[in-house]
């Protein structure tokens, strides 16, 4: 189970799990998600990690639809930061 999976329980926030088979191959797991589970794009929602300002050590998460961009200028303004940048991928990988 992830992290977020865990919290939600934890703090006995009523949550359902949809499962589905992951492929190794898969690029796109937004959009293997939606398939696999016979939804549409608009349906499912990727968490995307952000840097701030320059800084690598300063992250945020945003949440998107799987079938829209997110805009990394209106993140930037809701943070409060003068800059929003996908993190790295490096970052991402223990994010």
């Amino acid at each position: 189970m992830t992290p977020a999976v865990l919290a939600t329980k934890k703090a006995k926030i009523p949550l359902t799990v949809h499962e589905y088979e992951y492929k190794s191959s898969c690029t796109n797991f937004g959009e293997e998600a939606a398939e696999a589970l016979g939804l549409n794009l608009e349906q499912v929602f990727k968490t995307l990690l952000v840097s701030l300002n320059d800084d690598p050590r300063k992250l945020a998460v945003a949440i998107a639809p799987v079938a829209g961009k997110l805009d990394l200028k209106a993140c930037a303004k809701a943070l409060k930061a003068k800059k929003a940048e996908m993190a790295e991928q490096a970052l991402r990988a223990f994010a």
